[in-house]
């Protein structure tokens, strides 16, 4: 056992990352299970990450079936707050995929915007 003298959620969080790892998919589904119980404190900022990904990777969609200025402007607004969620929220092991994910989505925003290379269209 741990240092620790109460168990936490955080800590049967951890045994199940540390003893049920095989592949890049366990990791995912030990997660997905870790985040459906809720034994993460960073449950509720994983989730933000993932709706800001989720907006993202929607809005670039969007934008490539339907290119019009109104689906450029929002991609640009929720691409200027995912850069700004992605400065704001403090770097941790346990989030680190998920900034990453965010962070992929940013960038790749930024070079569909920089395609159109329109004027600030606020």
């Amino acid at each position: 056992m741990s240092a620790e003298d109460v168990i936490s959620l955080e800590s049967i969080a951890d045994a199940l990352r540390l003893t049920t790892i095989n592949s890049e998919d366990d990791i995912a589904k030990v997660e997905k299970v870790i985040q459906q119980a809720k034994l993460s404190i960073y449950q509720e900022t994983i989730q933000q990450l993932m709706t800001m990904t989720s907006e993202l990777r929607n809005a670039i969609e969007i934008l490539n079936r339907e290119q019009t200025l109104s689906n450029l402007k929002m991609l640009r607004e929720l691409t200027a707050k995912g850069a700004e969620m992605l400065k704001k929220i403090p770097r941790n092991p346990r989030i680190a995929r998920y900034l990453e994910e965010l962070k992929k989505a940013v960038n790749d925003a930024r070079n569909i915007i920089d395609q159109y290379s329109l004027p600030n269209l606020n």
